[in-house]
């Protein structure tokens, strides 16, 4: 029975661990993504509204620009 516990408790703890890493890749991803977005807006580049979903401070931006 203890075993069994151990190894369900091992599986927890490399689930977590795993999830984990994957978050920081979204996260790497999320800020690559952004940082994409600003140089294609900087050169004059047309991003839509459903690729700035969650950039708020994006559509400030283009207000000052028109």
């Amino acid at each position: 029975m203890k075993l069994e516990v151990k190894e369900k408790e091992e599986a927890r703890k490399s689930a977590q661990s795993e999830l984990e890493d994957l978050l920081i890749v979204f996260g790497d991803l999320e800020a690559k993504r952004n940082e994409d977005k600003k140089r294609l807006k900087d050169l004059g580049q047309e991003v839509s509204e459903a690729e700035e979903d969650d950039d708020d401070d994006d559509e400030e931006d283009e207000d000052d620009e028109e």
